[in-house]
């Protein structure tokens, strides 16, 4: 991807065709276009991954479950422009339910958001 890059469908369906392998430790995703994360981002089989860096997604107003990737230490996120609030889908609880056993980022050391122009909370 590049700032460039305008098929935002394109970028997402390369994206939502990558099917990465559940042992992958560190993500970086930049520059990405696309209006919606693709569905395996999030998902607790990814239960290997330590690092995560996600910067100027800017036409994304959503962050994925991040909180069910139960190894997850290092959590990055920035430039999301039109991103202004994070809702319980980003803890990886639905929407108005609640789960008292299940304990969002178990494993979280470092978390960062940067330079989230018009977030509110």
């Amino acid at each position: 991807w590049g700032k460039e890059t305008e098929d935002t469908l394109n970028e997402r369906n390369v994206l939502d065709m990558l099917q990465p392998s559940a042992n992958l430790k560190i993500l970086s995703i930049g520059l990405y276009g696309g209006t919606h994360f693709p569905s395996w981002l999030g998902d607790p089989s990814f239960f290997n991954m330590v690092s995560l860096y996600i910067d100027e997604c800017v036409n994304r107003t959503t962050l994925p479950p991040l909180g069910q990737l139960p190894s997850l230490k290092d959590l990055q996120i920035g430039r999301m422009t039109i991103l202004e609030t994070i809702g319980p889908q980003f803890y990886g609880m639905a929407a108005g339910g609640s789960n008292s056993s299940f304990q969002p980022f178990q494993s979280l050391e470092n978390l960062f958001f940067l330079s989230m122009g018009n977030w509110k909370e």
